[in-house]
């Protein structure tokens, strides 16, 4: 039990790295007015300026065939991420792992939004973490999700504590 609780944490924080690397953003050098947050949310880039896995959350948000590869955090490697679409009335998703793992989710219509929202929330950002607190006698895990430095759900916390998304290989 211990161990599986070990392995859901630290799949929980390759999630969020993963998220972090493909949505990295380039330093500007050019000076930035603020924008109220209604507008940042509504003004999405449009798909054709979208290259590579930037365009993941909108077709997530859609339940949308697409697979894009991104590189690993930890291994460097490049991995594929892909939306099947939708089966049976969830969003069927699976990404490659490091070591021959493999993540596969079916999302409801309200967690597949919620994800797709936590990948943008999380590519726009300036700082996103991951802190943990893991108590070795019972076992017992504490995970804090944070954006620009503000305390926030993570929603593939959710997915994993509901099996809407498991783990492979492992």
């Amino acid at each position: 039990m211990k161990q599986k609780r070990i392995i859901l944490l630290c799949i929980a924080l390759l999630s969020v790295l993963v998220i972090s690397g493909c949505g990295q953003k380039e330093a500007q050098s050019t000076q930035q007015q603020e924008v109220p947050t209604e507008q940042v949310q509504e003004e999405q880039p449009a798909e054709a300026e979208l290259s590579g896995c930037d365009a993941f959350p909108n077709k997530l948000d859609a339940c949308e065939a697409f697979s894009c590869e991104f590189e690993h955090p930890f291994t460097g490697e490049m991995m594929e991420k892909k939306i099947v679409g939708l089966v049976n009335g969830k969003c069927q998703y699976t990404e490659e792992m490091p070591n021959n793992g493999r993540m596969d989710c079916e999302y409801s219509e309200s967690l597949r939004k919620a994800v797709a929202q936590y990948h943008r929330d999380v590519a726009a950002a300036e700082s996103a973490g991951t802190s943990a607190k893991i108590d070795i006698g019972s076992g017992e895990t504490e995970t804090t999700y944070t954006i620009d430095g503000e305390e926030v759900e993570n929603p593939f916390q959710e997915a994993m504590d509901t099996g809407a998304c498991t783990i492979s290989g492992y």
